[in-house]
């Protein structure tokens, strides 16, 4: 196998020999280049060969990858059978989008209609000579379908720069590039290595119920009438010794499928908000505190005055009859006994549960798919807090979700 040293580089001006570009201003000077290439072999296989110059500041490649991302995320739109787009022709921003010939320089303002067709494009100039990727493996050629980026640096009080180009790429094949590329990114800029788990068997713990995990505390209600299949429950538990750590319980069978689904619909808001919060209050999204903990999707359980537990509150203020939006952190009373019995392992006799996000899986009255969530927190706990902030169940979902899909 040959060591780094080598591998035969070549100017980028020969691995792209033939492939055109619209003209790079006079003034900027290309420092780094990476890109990810089709290429062929003479049985027809195709492969994908990532290439970076030497030395490429790779902090600032993954930075442009992630807001090239971005980009993709808001130009990304799926129309209702009753909707459309504004035309091309009527539309103002004129930008090159992913999946399109040419590139997007980031920081550049936006060019006028028929611009970009007067500038002929040009194979890469003598600029591109002291810039190189190590060459293909013998047998290989370039198919003419890739991404290409390059930053660029400018005279002396101009702004940096960067330009992505995709060719031969519909926009799902440059996202999943790029996604690929992010993580690969991510990887090579990881703080550490970590140590190898050692995981050993043991003895399980003993089975109980989900409702001796909660003594005495208080759960949202569950609408009547609905079928439980599965439930889950991430929570935090505490030894007499003071640590605390957080632990998985939930019925066999699991439905994986459907809590992925409902967790990955979870964090999803959750980061949306996250990242809101940190705009001007009047950019942030409006979201009800229901819907804070919901999302858009939230379900109507439909509330009589005699559904209230005695002493609880109306959230809405209904106070007869009338539509009110699900709250999972409601205090309604003792956990439901339709998921009290159900079986889980129990946690060990030193051991007792501080706070719970939980996720029941049924169906209603109607046969149609039900969700159960609640947000719960012991006897003792202090009812002025939140039973979790956004960024700590943004970061225990996430790793949840990463258990659930190994």
């Amino acid at each position: 196998m040959a060591t780094d040293s080598e591998l035969l580089r070549v100017p980028l001006t020969a691995f792209l020999r033939g492939e055109t570009f619209p003209p790079f201003e006079a003034e900027s000077l290309p420092r780094h280049a990476w890109g990810l290439f089709e290429a062929i072999d003479a049985d027809g296989d195709l492969t994908w060969a990532e290439r970076m110059t030497d030395s490429a500041d790779v902090e600032s490649l993954f930075a442009q990858l992630s807001g090239y991302l971005g980009d993709l995320v808001r130009h990304d739109t799926w129309l209702e059978d009753d909707e459309t787009s504004v035309p091309d022709d009527v539309a103002s921003a004129i930008t090159v989008l992913p999946g399109e010939p040419g590139g997007r320089v980031e920081g550049e303002p936006e060019a006028e209609p028929g611009e970009a067709a007067e500038a002929a494009e040009v194979e890469l100039d003598a600029r591109f000579d002291a810039m190189r990727f190590v060459d293909l493996d013998p047998g290989l050629r370039l198919t003419g379908r890739y991404v290409f980026m390059v930053l660029l640096e400018r005279e002396e009080g101009h702004d940096s720069s960067a330009v992505l180009f995709d060719r031969g790429l519909n926009a799902y094949e440059v996202e999943g590039l790029l996604r690929v590329a992010q993580l690969r990114f991510t990887e090579t800029l990881s703080w550490s290595d970590p140590e190898p788990s050692i995981i050993v068997p043991a003895d399980p713990p003993e089975r109980g119920s989900l409702g001796q995990l909660f003594p005495g505390w208080a759960f949202p209600r569950m609408a009547p009438g609905v079928e439980l299949s599965s439930c889950w429950t991430a929570l935090l538990v505490e030894t007499p010794d003071g640590e605390s750590d957080w632990m998985e319980r939930h019925t066999e069978p699991l439905e994986h499928d459907r809590l992925a689904g409902v967790l990955a619909w979870r964090l999803r808001h959750l980061e949306e908000y996250s990242v809101a919060s940190w705009d001007d209050p009047d950019d942030r999204p409006g979201f009800p505190v229901t819907m804070r903990f919901m999302g858009s999707a939230a379900e109507d359980l439909e509330l009589d005055a005699d559904d209230f537990p005695d002493g609880a509150e109306d959230p809405l203020g209904i106070g007869g009859t009338g539509p009110a939006a699900y709250d999972p952190t409601r205090r309604d009373g003792p956990l439901d006994p339709r998921i009290a019995a159900l079986e889980c392992f129990a946690l060990a006799d030193a051991e007792s549960a501080v706070r719970a996000f939980m996720v029941g899986l049924g169906t209603d009255t109607d046969g149609d798919p039900y969700t159960y969530l609640a947000y719960a927190a012991r006897p003792s706990w202090n009812t002025s807090l939140d039973f979790f902030t956004d960024f700590e169940e943004l970061g225990l979902l996430r790793s949840c979700l990463r258990d659930l899909l190994r």
